[in-house]
């Protein structure tokens, strides 16, 4: 086989287990930075986030892994999938370690958790503050 083929081999079966890996964490990881984020946006913003670091950052290492065309087919492969695999455990670390830093930052307060009291607004009070009891 030529080098060409050996490559692109690697590349879509490391694509493709990345795509996996985003599929199979999907869910949970939208589930758990829902409660996190405290609001589907931020979740969603996140979510994004860590479904392309997961992807991209393995696929850029098995394209810089080209081909030398000495070692049999299954060598090349499985040593393009080494460093490629590698690299996508460690971006599933680091997207937890992003995670776990900054979305996670403090959760926003609905506003009926923001304070105890009740403005009264009526042309009498204009506007008083009394704790609510």
């Amino acid at each position: 086989m030529n080098d060409g083929f050996t490559f692109l081999l690697g590349f879509v079966l490391t694509v493709s287990v990345a795509f996996s890996v985003v599929r199979y964490m999907g869910r949970h990881l939208k589930r758990m930075l829902v409660e996190i984020c405290g609001g589907e946006g931020r979740a969603g913003f996140w979510t994004v986030f860590a479904n392309v670091a997961v992807i991209i950052i393995p696929s850029i290492i098995a394209l810089s892994k080209i081909p030398t065309g000495k070692a049999p087919l299954l060598a090349e492969i499985a040593g393009q999938l080494k460093w490629s695999m590698s690299a996508l455990i460690l971006s599933v670390l680091l997207v937890g370690f992003v995670l776990s830093r900054f979305a996670s930052g403090k959760q926003p307060r609905r506003p009926a958790e923001e304070s105890r009291e009740t403005t009264f607004h009526s042309p009498v009070t204009r506007g008083i503050v009394a704790p609510e009891l």
